[in-house]
């Protein structure tokens, strides 16, 4: 099975990971935290099918605001 499929955040909304809100992002860190895929979400994606880059949201917002500093990265 793909881990994706047992990704705590597979039924919220993905935006929840990009909100400038910071109770949206406590609550998308919380998410992360309760996660039990985290360390196949944060690995880098290993070939272009399937790739993790496109599905994972522990590390897009310091993609996303061009930022390499992604306070998450400590907590997570």
């Amino acid at each position: 099975m793909d881990w994706r499929h047992q990704a705590a955040c597979r039924d919220h909304d993905p935006e929840l990971w990009f909100s400038g809100k910071p109770y949206e992002q406590a609550a998308a860190l919380a998410i992360c935290r309760s996660c039990p895929v985290i360390g196949e979400c944060r690995r880098p994606p290993t070939s272009t099918t399937g790739s993790t880059a496109t599905s994972c949201r522990a590390s897009g917002a310091a993609a996303d605001t061009g930022s390499n500093d992604d306070p998450r990265k400590e907590i997570l």
